[in-house]
């Protein structure tokens, strides 16, 4: 599986213009966003998060998940989660894998998530590791923005 890792876009036109780009001139079988997609000073996070998802998962008929970071708004992560590529304490099966993503929980503890118990096998991502992650992040789980 060939994924494509892309975070903090910060609500720029011309991060996805690059993007539209790359998707257009290589295969990729997952887009996988672990935070700030928007940014909190955008008058227009919801329009520019529907683009971002509209490119990935309707031009170029990708499967798209993603994890909230500090920058993305309550409205934001609501909004992702209704159209179905928000990861929070959560997992998905995708081509054989299992994906999974934890959301800044630092900025925002209150938005709830799901059920995840561990990442077991689970290619996992989040915006800002927290001590859940780490503690769900069990030996040979490969980590998406991973901590420095």
């Amino acid at each position: 599986m060939k994924i494509l890792l892309i975070s903090d876009l910060h609500s720029s036109q011309s991060t996805l213009k690059g993007l539209d780009t790359l998707l257009g001139s290589e295969r990729f079988d997952l887009v996988l966003s672990p935070g700030d997609i928007t940014d909190r000073h955008d008058g227009h996070p919801l329009e520019y998060l529907d683009q971002f998802i509209n490119l990935v998962t309707q031009k170029h008929h990708l499967p798209l998940k993603m994890v909230y970071g500090n920058n993305d708004s309550k409205e934001v992560i609501e909004h992702a989660r209704r159209a179905g590529v928000l990861l929070h304490f959560d997992d998905e099966k995708i081509e054989g894998y299992r994906i999974a993503g934890i959301g800044d929980v630092e900025s925002q503890p209150e938005i709830p998530g799901g059920s995840l118990n561990n990442l077991t096998g689970a290619i996992a991502g989040s915006h800002r590791p927290t001590p859940q992650f780490k503690e769900l992040k069990a030996s040979g789980t490969p980590l998406a923005n991973p901590p420095m």
